[in-house]
């Protein structure tokens, strides 16, 4: 039977030989069983037989830290190690710099899906222009057609304006001549 002092078992651990004290009273008070007789107190310290399975417990709750294994490299080893780490470096770089390019690439593909969205909205612009031209188009030579109806009918009225003119200087040269002399002047001017 090997005692050891819970002070040590927890400066052994790293931890606070308090909190180490109140796990192990806690656990006590739940299965007192495995706890008789594994404690003792010796001069206000207090002691826990190694070969218990008290102890064990408390090994599984608080392992004992594994130690630093030194590795012991070549000269070989380290300069590889260099060399990895530099290459790692310019790795980074490469990467951070494809990063950059990658992200003015999504810049310029955003500039370039604006215009094409402009592009779209100028066509259709352009669209309804083309249609409104088309429809001033056909106004214009619908009017172009009446006008052209109209121009015959203004050329027939003036005929028609001239005819009733010469009607009428006839007429009142008849009123001046009277009817004999009228019929006669009439056979003159037709014949």
């Amino acid at each position: 039977m090997e005692l050891l002092k819970i002070i040590d078992f927890a400066d052994s651990r790293g931890i606070k030989a308090n909190t180490v004290t109140a796990w192990i009273l806690r656990q006590k008070a739940a299965d007192p069983d495995v706890w008789d007789g594994a404690l003792s107190i010796e001069k206000k310290d207090q002691y826990i037989d190694t070969d218990s399975e008290a102890f064990r417990l408390l090994d599984a709750k608080y392992p004992a830290p594994k130690p630093v294994e030194v590795i012991n490299r070549s000269p070989d080893d380290i300069s590889r190690i260099s060399e990895l780490t530099e290459e790692n470096k310019r790795l980074a770089l490469r990467v951070a710099d494809q990063a950059e390019a990658a992200s003015k690439l999504y810049q310029a593909l955003a500039d370039q899906q604006g215009k094409v969205a402009l592009l779209e909205v100028r066509e259709q612009q352009l669209d309804e222009s083309k249609a409104k031209v088309q429809e001033l188009e056909t106004i214009a030579r619908e009017a172009g057609e009446q006008n052209a109806v109209l121009s015959a009918e203004k050329a027939s009225l003036e005929a028609d304006k001239k005819a009733l003119e010469e009607k009428l200087a006839e007429m009142e040269e008849a009123s001046k001549m009277g009817f004999f002399a009228f019929r006669k002047w009439r056979r003159k001017k037709n014949s």
